[in-house]
């Protein structure tokens, strides 16, 4: 029997993720979404299929060649990157983690 790690399909934390190349990643904050009025009308924040998606946050974790820092916040375009739904997480978390390649940033906060 070998002594090496036995591979499982688990949740992993945060912190065991590295991120490859120029790639980084983000703990996404809630995407806009469809609002309800009081009445029970509900009105859609956009016509997109990827408008539940979200687009800005704050970076976490950073690849070996990339500039960015961890703690930086930063927006990119909504059809970008990877999520990471292997991370773990608070059931009720309403943010998610995002995988990003350094040329999906749009801009940051000054």
């Amino acid at each position: 029997m070998s002594k090496s790690k036995e591979l499982k399909n688990d949740w992993i934390d945060i912190n065991e993720f590295l991120p490859a190349r120029d790639t980084f990643v983000v703990k996404a904050l809630p995407a806009e979404t469809d609002k309800e009025t009081e009445s029970g009308l509900i009105l859609s924040t956009q016509d997109s299929v990827v408008h539940d998606r979200p687009n800005a946050g704050v970076i976490v974790s950073v690849g070996p060649d990339t500039e960015r820092k961890v703690g930086e916040f930063v927006y990119w375009q909504k059809s970008s990157g990877y999520d990471l739904e292997m991370i773990r997480k608070p059931a009720d978390a309403e943010y998610s983690y995002i995988l990003l390649y350094e040329d999906a940033i749009i801009g940051n906060r000054g």
